[in-house]
């Protein structure tokens, strides 16, 4: 008499995980048709479930800023974040002045992003002000300058 349980495990991809719950195999295997999926395997980014829990994919993307740019490679999202803890930094972002390397091209407030500031009290300074205010339709007054007749 051959085994009892003969026929009642079903791998239909050889990957030596059935189908159902199994008998004398493993069972569960979420994609009994394909080899490279079944439960205890590696996730890859391949577009499929190769480890059974969760969907594919699953697990390889980190984005620990919430900026929506993985800090390794990616897979579902765009990868290569320079800086994972800071939301302000990853690639495409544009450069500000702020001390952090916003666009993740190595250079923190690159391209001549930030300028020297002028006090507004020495004469240079207020002439930009009051070139400034002009431009958006405001006038500037210099403390104890006349201000007209």
């Amino acid at each position: 008499m051959e085994g009892n349980d003969e026929g009642l495990d079903i791998d239909a991809d050889g990957d030596g995980v059935s189908f159902g719950v199994g008998c004398l195999l493993p069972g569960n295997d979420c994609d009994d048709a394909d080899p490279n999926n079944y439960p205890g395997n590696l996730e890859i980014c391949d577009g499929q479930d190769n480890n059974c829990v969760n969907g594919s994919d699953e697990g390889l993307d980190t984005d620990a800023d919430g900026d929506g740019v993985s800090f390794g490679p990616g897979c579902l999202l765009p990868g290569n974040d320079c800086d994972d803890a800071e939301p302000a930094a990853f690639p495409g972002n544009p450069e500000v002045c702020d001390g952090l390397d916003n666009d993740c091209d190595g250079e923190i407030d690159g391209q001549g992003i930030c300028v020297a500031a002028v006090p507004i009290t020495s004469p240079v300074g207020f002439v930009m002000l009051a070139a400034l205010l002009s431009m958006l339709g405001l006038a500037a007054v210099r403390r104890g300058a006349a201000t007209g007749p």
